[in-house]
């Protein structure tokens, strides 16, 4: 799960989506469980590097043993990539300065619709005399 997760971070990272979209947490979920993610390239709409698009979508395979195996593999498998290097930290902060406020807005939308879906009232009395 947690090379899901990293997956699931990195496809975020190339997009500025989430993988998957949906009204409820149930139906993301459920996503997530069975529907194969639509490629990052063609969420975009414009090309990324392949290698990197490669390793994103393999993080985000159903089948564990389709995943990288550890933290390590995927290291150098991203230490692999052709484009290793042509990203520097002013870059990163250029991109953080440039998305900063719509990432902001898009995560408390997303606390909002969590909260909506899994409130649940534990003062309710479950058994009625």
């Amino acid at each position: 799960s947690d090379i899901y997760s990293l997956g699931a971070v990195g496809y975020f990272l190339l997009t500025g989506e989430h993988v998957f979209d949906g009204r409820t947490i149930v139906e993301i979920c459920g996503h997530h469980m069975h529907t194969v993610p639509t490629s990052p390239t063609e969420r975009l709409g414009q090309p990324l590097p392949s290698d990197l698009q490669a390793i994103i979508m393999s993080c985000l395979e159903k089948d564990v043993g389709d995943r990288p195996q550890s933290a390590r593999e995927l290291s150098d498998r991203l230490h692999d990539c052709e484009q290793l290097g042509t990203w520097d930290r002013d870059d990163a902060a250029r991109w953080w300065d440039e998305h900063r406020q719509a990432l902001l807005a898009s995560s408390e939308q997303l606390s909002a619709a969590l909260a909506a879906t899994i409130a649940v009232d534990l003062k309710r009395d479950r058994n009625p005399a």
